[in-house]
């Protein structure tokens, strides 16, 4: 997690990704939706994280050549 401290947040998500919210806290993925989603958006975020990344690489690379 990114950090302690946090904020509730309210978040209207469609019937169907609550109940695989449900299911999967139910089967014991997770202990609970909050900590889903917030798996979720820190995974998300590093993916953003990555493809800039990689596009700061792609234009570098590109300046040198």
């Amino acid at each position: 997690m990114l950090g302690h401290m946090s904020t509730q947040i309210a978040v209207r998500l469609p019937d169907e990704l609550v109940a695989s919210l449900d299911r999967l806290v139910r089967d014991g993925a997770a202990g609970s939706r909050a900590e889903l989603v917030s798996s979720a958006l820190e995974r998300h975020l590093r993916h953003l994280a990555a493809l800039h990344d990689a596009e700061v690489l792609r234009t570098l690379s590109l300046i040198h050549i």
